[in-house]
């Protein structure tokens, strides 16, 4: 079964849908290759390390968020290098996120571990414009509703 979906045969020898064999996500129903995303946020001037995680923290659909940790003596901007990658990427392969670390947190084997990864905070994000009428004033109400968030201004995507 070569698509890179894993099955494995049922008992009335139908095909039981099991997962992936590699670490390929389905984003706003864009297939995407975390890898990808990591080499493009590897070549960003200041970045020494990146990883690309697809999370879902809300309960809605599943978003990419990005950790960096910087070179040496370097200090990133977490929006700046959202912006640099943009320019390269597809729309829907920009993390909605990135996270800036001082280091990856890894398992007792060396291995990154991705549970220990905190959850992005996207009220930093939030821009400082405030709606200019009542309707844009609704719907910052309903966005900021729907994604949990206390407010999101006018130009926050």
């Amino acid at each position: 079964y070569r698509t890179g979906d894993l099955v494995r045969w049922s008992s009335s020898g139908d095909l039981d849908y099991v997962g992936r064999v590699d670490d390929q996500v389905k984003i706003r129903g864009f297939r995407v290759e975390p890898g990808e995303v990591e080499a493009v946020l590897a070549g960003v001037p200041g970045v020494a390390q990146a990883v690309v995680v697809a999370r879902n923290d809300h309960g809605g659909p599943a978003s990419l968020v990005a950790y960096t940790v910087p070179v040496a003596g370097a200090e990133l901007d977490g929006a700046a290098v959202r912006g640099g990658v943009s320019d390269v990427l597809p729309e829907y392969m920009v993390p909605s996120a990135v996270v800036v670390l001082d280091e990856l947190p890894l398992t007792a084997n060396g291995k990154l571990d991705k549970r220990s990864l905190p959850a992005p905070d996207y009220a930093a994000s939030v821009s400082g414009r405030e709606p200019r009428d009542p309707r844009e004033e609704i719907l910052c109400g309903l966005f900021a509703e729907v994604l949990g968030l206390e407010r999101v201004g006018i130009d926050d995507s």
